[in-house]
């Protein structure tokens, strides 16, 4: 299964939605869950990197900026 979270505005809760849902799917048995984070300020990579999520892996993908 893949899940998008996208939006060209920035802070409407792209970043926390998609942790939320990644963890969402650790609980319910997903295996692997890798958490794409092509967000240029990488807010994702970056709080899962402070508070890690058992089950959860986390990619950042080259921004071109």
């Amino acid at each position: 299964m893949n899940i998008v979270v996208t939006s060209l505005k920035g802070g409407v809760g792209k970043s926390t939605t998609s942790i939320y849902l990644a963890a969402a799917a650790v609980e319910r048995g997903y295996d692997p869950v890798t958490l794409v984070d092509a967000d240029p300020q990488a807010s994702a990579a970056e709080w899962l990197e402070t508070w890690p999520v058992e089950g959860i892996t986390v990619v950042e993908a080259p921004s071109e900026r």
